[in-house]
């Protein structure tokens, strides 16, 4: 049996139980304790998680498209039994509509990790500017990861909406560094680490969408580091075909042309 097939995010974790301890009407907070399951350590951890949404200022103000976006931090910290050498990351995804275009720029040419499932021919594309990927269905679902030391630290998704010739794009912007300790382990290889950007495409099913993932650097009880914080910013524009190309060129670079 395929793993993926009954993988499921732990309840304690997703949806959780949040609380709200303040809002206003530029900032929310959001914060939940609990206890989570870690698989290859076969042990349980508890944990401290905070999130802080505000509104995020408009990176090109001037374009005249629509814009909604947000500023997000996230903080994450770790509570283990005596000698216990847990590493845990946050990591943080959109949910996007299908279909539509992952754009991920790199810092040079490289080819993605296939997590699982298969591309038709034309559908995933790795140049020197980056990855391209027409998230389209119907298909396999499928998934690729790409390590923290070629991505920049921003993705995009371009998708035209059910208006004709209007489009979307989503960007997200995120820390990155190749130094990071990447603890999110694919199953094949097991062992390797340094996997800081994820993209998935859920083609079959009740639901059907593109994910945009990434992952920060863990908070590692071994090394007495039990606090982790993470910052992101989420751009997302809407209006004509050629203005929102040229706004995905400007954020993403050549890798959206």
């Amino acid at each position: 049996t395929c793993v993926f097939r009954s993988y499921t995010v732990q309840r304690a974790l997703d949806p959780g139980r949040w609380a709200l301890p303040s809002a206003t009407k530029t900032e929310l907070r959001l914060a939940q304790a609990t206890r989570l399951r870690l698989h290859r350590a076969q042990c349980e951890v508890g944990v401290q998680m905070g999130k802080v949404l505000r509104p995020a200022a408009n990176p090109l103000p001037d374009t005249g498209l629509s814009y909604a976006g947000y500023h997000q931090i996230t903080t994450l910290e770790v509570v283990a039994p005596p000698g216990v050498a847990a590493r845990l990351g946050i990591w943080n995804l959109l949910q996007l509509p299908q279909p539509g275009t992952m754009l991920v720029p790199t810092r040079s040419p490289t080819t993605p990790q296939k997590v699982f499932g298969d591309f038709a021919a034309g559908e995933l594309a790795a140049a020197g500017q980056g990855v391209r990927w027409k998230m389209t269905p119907p298909g396999p679902d499928s998934k690729i990861a790409l390590k923290a030391g070629v991505v920049t630290g921003r993705a995009g998704h371009l998708r035209e909406t059910e208006i004709p010739g209007i489009f979307d794009l989503v960007v997200r912007e995120f820390q990155v560094g190749a130094e990071g300790d990447y603890v999110d382990a694919l199953w094949d290889p097991p062992h390797e680490r340094g996997w800081a950007f994820q993209a998935c495409c859920v083609r079959n099913g009740a639901e059907c969408f593109n994910e945009l993932e990434y992952h920060a650097p863990a908070a590692a009880l071994a090394a007495g580091k039990t606090f982790s914080r993470d910052e992101s910013h989420v751009w997302a524009f809407r209006g004509p075909e050629p203005e929102v190309r040229k706004a995905a060129a400007s954020l993403l670079g050549a890798c959206a042309g």
